[in-house]
């Protein structure tokens, strides 16, 4: 691999923007994003992997007018890879290369470390660290100050009854992330003051026969909350679309998310009509005649619920216990939509979060703005709402190839 250096590309341009362009094998398996999972980044045999270096090496940039680093690849090591698939046969012509948009040349950079990663877990939790950006480009607050901030306007909202709350929720194969096989829905507006539910779950039929089960558990079979439907991609596509379409008819829609970042990347590959996404601060009352979009987020709710001053946040199965609010069967897009609205409405429908603090958990949060709660309370490494997946491992595939 050669080692020449012409620019930059941001990690989050090359995992959700470049590998979806990658052609199809006849298994229907998308080889660069294999290649580009964290697992295979991190095997002793990818391409990647240069002479006497113990890991992928990766690059820390400082941008500047940004004052932020981010963890990129070259342009060198993407052209690389563009010559590796056609070389051992996985491509038949080069890939495209991103748009030049999207390349950060010296010019556009103050600093750049390289950074080796040999362990997977370690380059996910950089991967998660990058991904906590995308909550700035959404109005998503990072400090607790703002944070409270956006409780309070969605116990404004809330208390409003304008409006339609949507919350969506998507699974996907845990070895192909572009392979969706469910989405669910639980919805809550007002018509005539009078509160109206409507929730389901969509099994997608042109992978019905996709399991999850390795990384992921699989509860696929086990909606609780009515009868799962079956729709082709299309269909599903088409129904996502007028959710939130007829939900914008109705005035301001409150799109709702449990760690959001993975499903607005799932609603972009669906082409959903986003184009009313409020990215500024939101305001503090809202209007029947509004139509637009305002995400929220329970992780981060609850993450001012808590007080958190690190801004971590925490899984769905937790949040709800911790909410003494009591789960069955996560894992299913449907049932994770039911309980991540159910989450929204305990924690928007009460007092503001520092009364809600003394009077959930006196034992843990009184006289504090920070709640401690116990090690065995917020354990995030047991349960059915582990995710554990490496996003794709197809690694032996990809690498049948390389020559020793």
């Amino acid at each position: 691999m050669t080692s020449d250096l012409t620019g930059y590309i941001r990690w989050t341009d090359v995992q959700f923007k470049w590998k979806d362009l990658a052609p199809r094998t006849d298994t229907n398996a998308n080889p660069l994003a294999a290649l580009l999972s964290i697992t295979a980044l991190v095997h002793p045999d990818h391409p990647l992997r240069l002479p006497g270096d113990d890991g992928i090496r990766l690059y820390q940039c400082s941008i500047k007018n940004e004052n932020k680093l981010r963890l990129c690849f070259s342009t060198a090591q993407l052209q690389y890879l563009q010559y590796y698939l056609q070389a051992v046969g996985l491509t038949k012509r080069p890939l495209s290369l991103p748009s030049s948009k999207f390349i950060l040349k010296e010019a556009d950079v103050e600093d750049v470390e390289p950074v080796t990663f040999n362990d997977a877990a370690l380059l996910k939790k950089a991967y998660k660290t990058i991904e906590k950006v995308g909550k700035h480009l959404l109005g998503m607050p990072a400090d607790t100050k703002a944070k409270f901030k956006l409780f309070d306007q969605g116990r404004n909202y809330w208390a409003s009854k304008l409006g339609t709350w949507l919350c969506l929720d998507f699974e996907e194969w845990e070895r192909d992330h572009s392979v969706l096989l469910e989405c669910g829905y639980s919805m809550r507006h007002f018509e005539d003051g009078v509160e109206t539910l409507e929730e389901g779950h969509i099994i997608v039929s042109d992978y019905v026969n996709y399991r999850n089960g390795t990384w992921v558990v699989d509860r696929k079979d086990n909606y609780k909350f009515g009868d799962s439907q079956r729709l082709n991609k299309s269909k599903t596509r088409t129904k996502v679309h007028n959710l939130i379409l007829e939900s914008l008819a109705r005035g301001p829609l409150f799109l709702l998310f449990h760690n959001f970042y993975g499903d607005m990347k799932t609603l972009e590959s669906l082409s959903a009509p986003l184009s009313d996404l409020w990215k500024d601060e939101y305001p503090d009352e809202v209007t029947k005649e509004l139509r637009r979009i305002f995400v929220f987020d329970t992780a981060i709710l609850f993450s001012a619920l808590e007080g958190s001053p690190t801004g971590q946040t925490r899984k769905l199965e937790v949040v709800c216990d911790l909410l003494n609010i009591e789960t069955q069967l996560l894992h299913n897009a449907g049932n994770d939509a039911h309980y991540t609205l159910q989450a929204a409405r305990e924690m928007l429908s009460a007092e503001t979060a520092h009364l809600q603090q003394q009077h959930r958990w006196p034992k843990f949060g009184k006289h504090r703005t920070e709640v401690k709660f116990p090690a065995w309370r917020v354990d995030e490494d047991g349960g059915d709402d582990s995710d554990s997946s490496p996003e794709v491992d197809t690694t032996q595939t990809v690498m049948e190839g390389k020559k020793h």
